[in-house]
């Protein structure tokens, strides 16, 4: 099995992400088929897909970040629960995956449900602060910090910050499923 101990700069991170945004239209070597972070005590095994993934939210989050458009764009449009989703991306992963970008916007005190999704989620904080319970675990996360969701977990969100909370919601998932699967 492939094992390397990294660091990754933010320029390495821009690099790979801006390789990555071609992998629909020509295959790229990966590399191994599984990449392994050792962080002290703490060892992660990713799958290939799973690390592009993350790439690309790494990348999506540092561009909206730097970007201009990012200050100035405009007030979400909340639903009745306080939520608002804006589609970014959508485009084929390969013949059974997409990859789905979207961000989210919380209300000040606003959450979401219980739910799921067909592949895995990587959530990027943009701004404010937030609260994921999953597996009965809460997890709260602050603006610069990110989550793995595997496929099919259950799990829910709140903004427990004063102001309104932002994310990036990256998706790989089956192609012609909800992206979205309320808990019963």
């Amino acid at each position: 099995m492939f094992s390397r101990k990294i660091t990754l700069p933010a320029s390495a991170i821009l690099l790979a992400g801006a390789a990555l945004s071609h992998a629909a239209d020509f295959p790229l070597p990966l590399g191994p088929k599984y990449f392994t972070y050792h962080s002290g005590s703490i060892m992660k095994t990713f799958s290939r897909p799973f690390t592009a993934a993350l790439l690309l939210a790494c990348l999506s989050g540092q561009v909206l970040a730097q970007s201009p458009a990012a200050q100035t764009l405009p007030a979400p449009a909340f639903d009745a629960a306080g939520i608002a989703r804006t589609e970014t991306v959508r485009k084929a992963y390969d013949a059974t995956t997409q990859a789905i970008q979207v961000r989210v916007d919380f209300a000040p005190g606003a959450s979401f449900p219980k739910h799921s999704h067909p592949g895995v989620e990587i959530a990027y904080v943009l701004s404010g602060s937030i609260e994921y319970v999953m597996d009965g675990q809460a997890i709260r996360l602050q603006a610069g910090q990110s989550l793995y969701i595997p496929a099919g977990a259950v799990h829910s969100a709140k903004n427990i910050g004063s102001g309104i909370t932002s994310e990036l919601a990256t998706y790989l998932v089956e192609k012609d499923r909800p992206i979205v699967i309320l808990s019963k």
